[in-house]
């Protein structure tokens, strides 16, 4: 069985840990082109956009940059002054960028999902802000469950687009002092946490993570306590007995956001 996370299945705002620099990089292109090919609406949003050798650089590597940026199949969203603009307690580009993107999405009909790339909560993270870290990755969870509940709404009409939020931030940093004083707070605003080799991590996972040599990480994912299934390949069905209805559509929206296919909501046992 197969204990990689599978994006397209089902919605998720991630928290991406990586090592070093250039694996966040190879793994954001790794997920645009994956995408891109499957015909999603891919946003690059990130505090390097502004720079000119920075963008030549992934162009060379995501899969017919031009034709799809001119098309309109790849958004790059230079997050320099969303960074500027957050460390002044300002969200006003955020929310600009929120309304932009819902009228993207409706103008385009974006029935096979879309994928969302944004770093600049990683930013703010190791510029040591980490409020506004926070405070970010917050908007982006709110963001998220704002569309877990248009998407539930729509479900009756099979409706079914994918939203993929994925933010990167270093597991190396994670580890160290005062960034690990914030490591649990930050992974809260997240639904998901998986590293570059795309291996879910629990919270108990996390800690380990962090703390280990990365060339120890690779042995510990070969065992049974660091490994964990994706859940949305394991044969299990859901019974939850809940009378409250706002509660029964909170279950609902939840465990189809963590893959489950098989749900059956009733007001008693």
């Amino acid at each position: 069985m197969s204990n990689v996370i599978n994006l397209p299945s089902c919605s998720h705002h991630v928290m991406l840990l990586y090592n070093v620099y250039s694996d966040r990089e190879l793994a954001s292109i790794k997920y645009i082109n994956q995408r891109l090919q499957e015909k999603q609406l891919c946003v690059y949003a990130s505090v390097d956009a502004h720079n000119k050798s920075h963008l030549s650089k992934i162009s060379c590597q995501i899969k017919d940059y031009e034709e799809n940026v001119i098309k309109g199949n790849l958004i790059i969203l230079n997050l320099k002054p969303f960074y500027d603009s957050v460390l002044a307690g300002d969200l006003t580009p955020f929310d600009e960028f929120y309304i932009h993107l819902q009228k993207e999405l409706k103008h385009r009909d974006c029935k096979n999902g879309v994928l969302i790339v944004a770093d600049c909560a990683d930013n703010l993270f190791r510029d040591k802000n980490f409020d506004q870290c926070n405070i970010v990755e917050k908007w982006w969870q709110d963001v998220y469950i704002k569309w877990l509940q248009q998407q539930e709404k729509t479900r009756a009409q099979n409706q079914n687009r994918i939203i993929n939020i994925i933010c990167p931030h270093s597991g190396s940093l994670l580890s160290k002092h005062p960034f690990d004083q914030h490591k649990h707070q930050l992974s809260h605003n997240h639904s998901i946490i998986i590293d570059t080799a795309g291996y879910i991590l629990t919270q108990y996972t996390l800690t380990r993570y962090t703390t280990a040599a990365y060339k120890e990480k690779v042995q510990v994912a070969q065992s049974s306590s660091y490994v964990s299934s994706s859940i949305e390949e394991l044969p299990i069905r859901v019974l939850v007995a809940e009378p409250d209805p706002d509660l029964q559509q909170i279950y609902s929206i939840w465990l189809r956001a963590m893959g489950f296919k098989e749900i059956v909501i009733t007001n008693g046992g």
